[in-house]
């Protein structure tokens, strides 16, 4: 999977306030060449959706990701 790293970060960016304070669970689903990024908090009512381009996938899948850490990693492959 090839994914635009900045395009993903902002995404992280907007949905972090959305997903559960104490968790920050998100859940990526890769689908053909597209990355959705889902995040829900029931206690709040609140959802949202952002769909990615990805520019190469080998399969479709489906994994859960905290938002918090994937922002701290995204964030650190600009230094490389």
């Amino acid at each position: 999977m090839e994914v635009n790293r900045k395009e993903l970060l902002e995404v992280v960016k907007v949905l972090q306030p959305i997903a559960p304070k104490q968790t920050q669970v998100c859940t990526f689903t890769i689908d053909g060449t597209t990355l959705t990024v889902y995040a829900c908090d029931i206690d709040f009512e609140r959802e949202m959706k952002k769909a990615i381009q990805l520019v190469e996938s080998n399969k479709d899948m489906q994994i859960n990701f905290n938002l918090k850490y994937l922002e701290v990693c995204l964030k650190s492959l600009e230094t490389l």
